[in-house]
């Protein structure tokens, strides 16, 4: 009987792009994750160079 083949091929092929989407999906946060991390290091070291300026224009 074709229609349970076809059927199965519409079902694998349906489970096949959930898995691809939902690498997609995972790896997009990661990426977007470790951007956020690497502003906010840079921002925090930013942050402390003004701050050691600022003491040291205090100082003089």
């Amino acid at each position: 009987m074709p229609f349970p083949d076809y059927a199965d091929t519409v079902l694998a092929v349906v489970a096949a792009g959930g898995w691809i989407l939902a690498g997609v999906v995972t790896w997009r946060h990661r990426r977007n994750e470790a951007g956020r991390r690497q502003a906010y290091e840079l921002g925090m070291l930013h942050a402390q160079e003004m701050a050691e300026d600022f003491r040291a224009v205090q100082r003089k």
